[in-house]
């Protein structure tokens, strides 16, 4: 992997074009220099990554054959990068800051996202903008029981792992991965061995900013803590007081809670600006979210205290549910504490199946996917008011978190498309992997054959305050949590999501909101997660442990229908109109897999059944003309009857009681300046001559002009210069 600079996008803060084999990744980023300080919300961070189709040698697929729309493979390699990246920028950055990654080139051998997330190290590296990196980021596949570094799209298909870690000189800063049931010890040994090959990068981009890095611009860091003043209201008005007692009423539900903190908080906001109108707006209303946070963090650490009272290592009440509407394919409602996920399952035929785009085909992703998991999470599930319809980033991420966590269990040879929606009710904490135990049950509820069930717990982290150090290698104290409610996350220092089966890790997906977390420390979340999960796991076998035995009436049914090349040829009469209106009439699909061989694929076993049956009807007796033309000779003269006249020709029975063939315009007589069909009357006995089968076609052949010798034309001089020597046939155009 290699990096340059200082030659392209000049007038950027920070510019590299990042190399990895032949796939080439600008990747450039620019600061508002003007951002003025406002509330909590975090590090205001943007990131956006795009893929080529040119990159690749192709062509968008698009109307207008432009790069405009946002794959969902860029918008979960953006996230990726971006959780990467945010950690590590100063607490009380003010300045909104824009990353932009853009694929120039790419050999189909390699996924370029790992040299996009280097190249975003590099990129903040040499700018002035304030960042405790660089990091480094690789890609751990697992081949033959081997550890394999940014393995090729080849290796990746049959890795048992595919995990992305991005790292700092001494703590894990990020991790995603997607596994095929992995023991959680064999995990943890990638993650390890994934820290140490990120190293030598770390070593490269710190030798680049030595180089050519500018020196960082601190001006848009604000102080890190609130005035003097406000300090003593605070203390005045005790509000630690007041946000204790409510973290410590553990009848309170998600909305209660909320509503009681927002209170305090707005009303003393109010007081402070009315005491202090020479501080900022934005100081005050910081002040009072640290001190929110501190309360909670403190009955954590030093009470052994969560706002729920549930101790350290317990689940919150878990119901599970099946078959909820006799309609769907399959359905399952999964219901943890106040976070509630309602999921339906779908087959459809293997037509259906996600096809990849030109950018996704041009980087090496050129698999179909014929299982897809689509969540949604509507803004009243958390009692807001918002734009429904589309899919948010978010949205995106999870429901790709989920469908890879479930993705291992479905058989790889299944005959259906497969297509889950995970629609979440109520979301207190952990929807995403809510979806996965609800697609769990409902891939079970439609009988489709999964292995064994998956289920997926969030495990979070309370750490003291030397954690926001990045140099500082461990942290002093900390407390991992079981299946973190909503608060707890927001508040809290980490979101580790993960998912699998009783054999092992299926999907894993780390944020977290501290410059990095030691290698112990992330090993022990492995562990503590894994037991966890198999607590989930025993409800969801409660449930249903295993696929339904008898199917459901209304779930698709396909299968293959042996033709004979009679048959074929009656059900592809005039064109294919007769096939595409029975298609349209059942509304099912038949495909030609083989010359003699279709696929029908119905909706239900109703309209399987009537699909076979029209297609009976429509090729009924089409054998017939395979016995009766066994008795006709080439070359033989038959006295044959005309039955009907068309506009190319005359249909003719050439034996009793057999299918009319037809005797075309051309095949009557020799001369073709006459309507030949003038001459005959319907009931005349013609005498024709049987030529054989067409060799492509397979139509029967006959002839009446072959009867009569070919006259011989002798043209006279007169027609010779009317044909060849006349000035209008020799005129140019």
């Amino acid at each position: 992997m290699s990096f340059s600079t200082g030659k392209m996008a000049r007038l950027a803060d920070g510019a590299v074009v990042a190399e990895h084999g032949e796939n080439s990744t600008l990747v450039a980023v620019v600061r508002d220099k003007k951002s003025t300080p406002t509330a909590h919300k975090g590090v205001q961070l943007k990131v956006d990554y795009k893929e080529k189709a040119a990159a690749g040698g192709l062509i968008p697929k698009t109307f207008f054959r432009k790069d405009v729309i946002t794959s969902d493979r860029e918008t979960i390699v953006s996230r990726r990068i971006d959780r990467s990246l945010r950690s590590l920028f100063p607490k009380n950055y003010l300045g909104s800051t824009q990353v932009t990654g853009i694929l120039w080139a790419a050999t189909g051998l390699h996924d370029p996202d790992i040299a996009a997330m280097n190249g975003a190290s590099a990129a903040i590296s040499v700018s002035d903008i304030p960042w405790s990196g660089p990091i480094g980021a690789v890609r751990v596949g697992e081949v033959d029981g081997k550890f394999v570094i940014n393995p090729a799209w080849s290796e990746l298909s049959i890795s048992k792992l595919n995990l992305v870690v991005a790292c700092s000189k001494t703590k894990v800063v990020m991790i995603e991965a997607f596994a095929q049931e992995v023991s959680s010890e064999r995990f943890c040994e990638a993650v390890r061995f994934g820290f140490k090959e990120c190293q030598p990068i770390i070593e490269v981009l710190l030798e680049l900013q030595r180089q050519v890095g500018k020196k960082k611009d601190m001006s848009q860091v604000g102080r890190g803590t609130p005035p003097e003043e406000i300090k003593n209201a605070i203390v005045r008005f005790n509000l630690y007081e007041k946000f204790d007692k409510i973290f410590s009423n553990y009848t309170y539900s998600k909305m209660e809670r909320d509503k009681e903190m927002f209170k305090v908080r707005d009303d003393h906001f109010l007081l402070m600006q009315e005491s202090f109108p020479n501080v900022a707006a934005h100081e005050i209303q910081n002040a009072l979210f640290e001190e929110t946070k501190s309360v909670l963090r403190n009955n954590v650490l030093n009470s052994s205290q969560r706002c729920d009272g549930r101790a350290f290592d317990t689940l919150r009440p878990i119901r599970c549910e099946v078959d909820l509407f006799k309609s769907l394919h399959g359905s399952a409602l999964f219901q943890r504490g106040e976070t509630q996920v309602f999921c339906t399952a779908t087959l459809g035929s293997l037509r259906s199946a996600k096809q990849p785009d030109a950018a996704v085909q041009g980087v090496g992703d050129v698999k179909e996917r014929p299982f897809m998991l689509h969540y949604e999470f509507p803004p009243f599930c958390v009692s807001e008011i918002g734009f429904v319809g589309g899919s948010s980033r978010r949205e995106i991420g999870h429901g790709n978190l989920a469908e890879m966590a479930l993705e291992p269990v479905v058989p790889k040879d299944f005959p259906f498309t497969i297509r889950l929606t995970s629609q979440v009710l109520e979301s207190n904490g952990s929807s995403s992997l809510a979806s996965v135990c609800a697609g769990s049950l409902a891939l079970m509820d439609a009988g489709i054959p999964i292995t064994r069930p998956v289920a997926g717990v969030a495990c979070g982290l309370i750490t003291s305050s030397d954690a926001e150090d990045p140099d500082k290698p461990d942290i002093e104290k900390y407390c991992l949590l079981t299946d973190i409610l909503g608060i707890e996350d927001f508040i809290g220092d980490m979101d580790f999501k993960l998912a699998g089966s009783r054999e092992g890790i299926t999907a894993l997906q780390a944020d977290f909101k501290v410059p990095g977390l030691p290698l112990h420390i992330v090993e022990e979340a492995v562990k503590k997660a894994t037991a966890d999960r198999m607590k989930v796991l025993d409800v969801i076998e409660e449930c249903q442990s295993r696929p339904r035995k008898i199917p459901k009436d209304n779930l698709p049914v396909q299968g293959n229908v042996v033709l004979s090349r009679h048959q074929v040829k009656k059900l592809f009469f005039a064109g294919g109109l007769l096939l595409k209106n029975l298609q349209e009439e059942t509304g099912t699909i038949v495909t030609r897999v083989e010359e003699d061989e279709f696929h029908v694929f119905a909706y239900n076993a109703k309209a399987f059944q009537e699909v076979l049956d029209k297609m009976n009807e429509i090729t009924a007796g089409a054998d017939t003309e395979k016995h009766w033309t066994e008795s006709l000779e080439v070359g033989v003269t038959y006295k044959a009857t005309v039955m009907e006249f068309r506009e190319y020709g005359v249909m003719i029975e050439l034996l009793p009681d057999t299918p009319s063939v037809l005797l075309h315009n051309s095949e009557i007589s020799h001369d073709t300046n006459h309507q030949n069909t003038n001459e005959f009357k319907l009931g005349q006995i013609v005498d024709v001559v049987y030529l054989g089968k067409d060799p492509f076609s397979g139509k029967v052949r006959v002839s009446r002009k072959a009867l009569f010798p070919k006259p011989q034309k002798i043209m006279n001089h007169k027609d010779f210069i009317e044909k060849f020597l006349s000035p209008s046939k020799n005129k140019r155009n």
